[in-house]
């Protein structure tokens, strides 16, 4: 290779190493550099001037803030101190500072204490116990996936260590320095959690404690796959009496009916029976109970996953119950239907009736294409437009109350013609009505 060719070769690689330091910020290497970063992440506090005191000893009762922080729920803690006060350790006073952060710790079932029944806040905390604390965070449990006696080897399994001595250690080390707790805080933020599989670094972010742009430029996640868009519901249509459609502003991955739940908006205990059914990418179509027309409802929907991975915790919306629509026509039609109690309905029509909608025979209910009741009385309401139907309630009850149906006047002729509501069409001379059966107000 000539001289012009080498200089020019060199150039090529200096650019591309250039670009390739702008994309990825060039992870931290000393203890102070990674306690910095940590620092930066709001993870852990020095005295302002860049002094974290590496050479101290960790306090168990300062263990417990970290690892509340690393977790991401420090304000969460911060926010509701009260439901964290109290703890099962006598030498843990409720009125500490550190209280609710070991309060959280327990409940979430990382910190047992000592074999005597207390916490012992004072004392420094040892090399096992810190461990037992960051595997806790990571998913693994006390217990069953990890014991004490296997926590060095548990913790180089995971890679949180990465000296293989860690594979025969037995003896706990009770002088562990605050410049070991930076290296495993550092190491667990890339480490994958147990039950998400997704690394801790990316978990805080979900939470909300770690912003994306500050996890880019400390290089724990590459840009491309930085997911800024959060999720959110969309639109909420109202598609019939018990039934609605969901559409999200993004690709999710599949919801379980328990994690909806739908309310009237002034009465939380007031709910609707939900259940899926179906979905495609970006919307899921949900089959609910009777709702009461006009009533405000709340959707909540937990553990949104999109298709990046991001879980939104809970997302909220509201809509109104379903409005029947009622027909105006200059033709003759259905105009609506309106329960009345559990074997009674109204029939409403667009024009006077004749003696030809009196058969009474005409009248059924169908569900799934199958008979369910026949009508057995007939009766003109006050008004010429309207019909009062008597239907067998035992019927209606055994053969699926309260599920959905169609009414169907049959042998309808000219002038009728077509009689319809809500069309649905299985055969000639069939004209169907849709409705949904209501508890104690109609079938």
């Amino acid at each position: 290779m000539n001289k012009r060719g080498l200089i020019s070769t060199i150039l090529v690689i200096c650019i591309a190493f250039s670009l390739l330091s702008a994309a990825y910020a060039n992870p931290a290497e000393t203890v102070q550099e990674k306690a910095d970063v940590l620092n930066t992440l709001s993870l852990l506090k020095g005295d302002g001037s860049g002094d974290y005191n590496l050479e101290g000893q960790l306090k168990r009762s300062e263990a417990a803030t970290f690892i509340v922080r690393i977790l991401g729920k420090e304000t969460h803690v911060e926010a509701n101190k009260k439901n964290y006060w109290s703890t099962p350790f006598s030498d843990v006073i409720s009125t500490q500072w550190y209280a609710p952060y070991v309060g959280y710790c327990v409940k979430q079932g990382i910190i047992n204490g000592m074999d005597d029944g207390d916490f012992h806040p004072e004392e420094t905390v040892t090399e096992k116990a810190f461990l037992k604390m960051v595997l806790g965070v990571l998913g693994y449990k006390y217990g069953s996936d990890f014991t004490w006696d296997n926590v060095y080897k548990t913790a180089y399994n995971v890679e949180l260590v990465d000296n293989r001595s860690y594979l025969l250690r037995s003896a706990d080390n009770d002088e562990y320095k605050r410049a070991e707790v930076v290296e495993v805080l550092y190491s667990a933020l890339t480490k994958e959690m147990k039950d998400t599989k997704k690394t801790l670094i990316e978990w805080l972010v979900d939470e909300g404690a770690v912003s994306s742009e500050l996890a880019v430029d400390e290089g724990f996640i590459e840009e491309e796959e930085v997911d800024e868009l959060p999720t959110e519901i969309e639109e909420v249509r109202v598609l019939g009496p018990a039934s609605i459609s969901i559409t999200f502003n993004e690709q999710i991955d599949d919801v379980d009916d328990d994690d909806i739940v739908i309310y009237e908006t002034k009465d939380f205990t007031k709910r609707l029976t939900v259940s899926i059914e179906d979905r495609s990418k970006d919307e899921i179509i949900l089959n609910t109970s009777m709702q009461v027309p006009e009533r405000e409802y709340t959707i909540e929907i937990y553990n949104v996953t999109d298709m990046y991975g991001n879980v939104s915790k809970t997302l909220f919306e509201t809509f109104e119950g379903h409005d029947e629509v009622e027909v105006d026509s200059d033709f003759f039609r259905i105009k609506k239907i309106e329960p009345v109690n559990k074997s009674t309905v109204n029939v409403y029509f667009t024009h006077p009736v004749i003696d030809n909608s009196d058969y009474v025979k005409y009248y059924k209910i169908y569900k799934d294409k199958k008979t369910h009741c026949i009508g057995r009385q007939l009766f003109h309401g006050s008004k010429d437009t309207r019909l009062k139907l008597r239907w067998c309630g035992s019927e209606l009850k055994r053969h699926g109350y309260g599920g959905k149906c169609f009414i169907y006047l049959e042998n309808c002729r000219r002038p009728y013609k077509c009689i319809r509501h809500k069309v649905k069409r299985w055969g000639r001379g069939q004209h169907v009505l849709s409705c949904k059966g209501r508890r104690g107000r109609g079938f």
